[in-house]
């Protein structure tokens, strides 16, 4: 079929596929949001397409014990999908010591989307599925010294709207505890800092 132009509809016909030049149809061209993921190659897809972190320095002397969970410093980030496909991938790491040398009780976390637990391993027997993760101080004299404790979770929060994630903590028992530094706070010693992290992974 002979390539014509119709000038009334501005309708070409007869364009043979690959019949037009390389480099005619450049990103300018493409409409937004005009490839899907179906159109990709496979193996294509799981791309990062943004990432929002926080580092918190700050600290702080707690007491919450049981499942009374508190907002841990300035461990929040918001994020807003590109997509209801995107699965965001989230990375905690945290720091804290006990603060009783004679009886040591696990300190728990947890990570909320919004106001919903995202579910993690259940450390030190605990029963509460609320506990993302958890560390258990093994020292006699932990209240000195800093430990730290990793999370990472896949979550689909199926939405583009902005999403809060944030990390709370709490004891097993109501023991004194701190975050992000050595409980009795000696300047000498070194300093906690936490960090939480989301990466977007494109569906």
């Amino acid at each position: 079929m002979a390539v014509s132009i119709n000038g009334s509809t501005n309708v070409i016909t007869g364009v043979a596929v690959g019949g037009l030049p390389d480099g005619i149809v450049d990103a300018d061209m493409l409409a937004a949001n005009a490839v899907t993921s179906g159109k990709l190659a496979s193996g294509v897809g799981g791309k990062i397409l943004q990432y929002q972190f926080v580092v918190d320095t700050s600290s702080a002397s707690l007491s919450n014990g049981g499942t009374s969970y508190t907002d841990l410093g300035t461990l929040s980030v918001n994020i807003t999908p590109a997509s209801t496909n995107s699965k965001i991938l989230v990375l905690a790491h945290v720091c804290g010591s006990q603060g009783s040398n004679s009886t040591q009780y696990a300190l728990l976390f947890r990570v909320l989307r919004d106001s919903t637990g995202l579910m993690g391993v259940v450390a030190d027997g605990e029963s509460n599925n609320a506990v993302s993760f958890a560390f258990s101080p093994k020292e006699s004299y932990s209240q000195d010294g800093i430990m730290s404790s990793a999370f990472s979770y896949v979550d689909s929060p199926s939405s583009t709207s902005q999403i809060t994630y944030k990390v709370q903590g709490a004891c097993r028992s109501p023991a004194a505890w701190s975050y992000n530094r050595s409980y009795r706070d000696y300047t000498s010693r070194a300093k906690g800092v936490s960090t939480l992290t989301l990466l977007e992974l494109a569906g």
